[in-house]
């Protein structure tokens, strides 16, 4: 049985070194949350297939977007904007911000652009950020997390498998 473990963001805002580079803080499902810090402006962007949230934590986001779509949205702490798949959006933090992303898991972070900011595979938290067992880090909870799903998939379609024979 998997052990939960409350997240502590400030840890886990702490432990990001550099803006603009995503990490995973979990997998819910086909989707990911993300932990990003921005510094600056982003460059203009669209996902032609991913739609995404971004959870302003702490800072300003000055989310651009263009005048069919409104034109720009300026977020402040506790403020979420979800940007449909489609739309060309161009992030700007005011300086510096904190967000949490939720999105699809194959959602490049430079959508239709490839550039030295583009990052196929972010990474996961390989520091501490749990509240609690100080020892514990978050990549253990990651893949424990994981394991736990994999074999609560495997005994409900060995039990769908057992069952149906029965009939």
């Amino acid at each position: 049985m998997a052990v939960l473990k409350k997240i502590n963001l400030a840890k886990a805002f702490a432990a990001l070194d550099e803006a603009w580079s995503p990490r995973i803080g979990g997998d819910i499902n086909d989707f990911q949350l993300k932990l990003v810090k921005l510094d600056g402006a982003f460059h203009w962007h669209h996902h032609e297939e991913e739609d995404e949230l971004f959870l302003v934590v702490r800072g300003t986001l000055r989310m651009k977007l263009r005048d069919e779509n409104g034109g720009d949205i300026v977020l402040g702490p506790g403020e979420y904007i979800v940007v449909p798949h489609g739309v060309e959006h161009c992030p700007v933090a005011e300086p510096t911000c904190e967000v949490v992303l939720f999105e699809r898991n194959t959602t490049l972070n430079t959508g239709n652009v490839e550039n030295e900011r583009t990052i196929r595979e972010p990474g996961v938290f390989e520091r501490p950020l749990m509240t609690g067992d100080p020892v514990e880090t978050w990549a253990a909870g990651y893949r424990a997390a994981r394991q736990f799903n994999a074999s609560l998939f495997d005994g409900v379609r060995h039990a769908a498998n057992t069952s149906s024979l029965g009939s």
